[in-house]
């Protein structure tokens, strides 16, 4: 597990950035359990595209340090 994982909920998506750069989407309207991985489907899209453009701009640029955990292992 990592630190500085991101996660935006808009009005009908959740989108999600983990440190190591991999990316969920769900569109909790149809899939209010989030079992349906739409991230892939988002680069031909034009909804989910624009999704993920609108939440990602939420996401912070500048992180307040370095992560806490790294591998699995807190940092000593």
């Amino acid at each position: 597990m990592y630190a500085h994982n991101h996660s935006v909920v808009g009005d009908r998506y959740r989108y999600t950035r983990y440190a190591e750069g991999s990316e969920e989407l769900y569109d909790r309207s149809t899939d209010p359990h989030e079992f349906d991985n739409l991230i892939r489907q988002a680069k031909t899209n034009p909804e989910l595209k624009a999704a993920v453009e609108k939440l990602y701009k939420w996401i912070p640029k500048d992180e307040a340090g370095k992560p806490d955990l790294v591998h699995g292992r807190v940092k000593e």
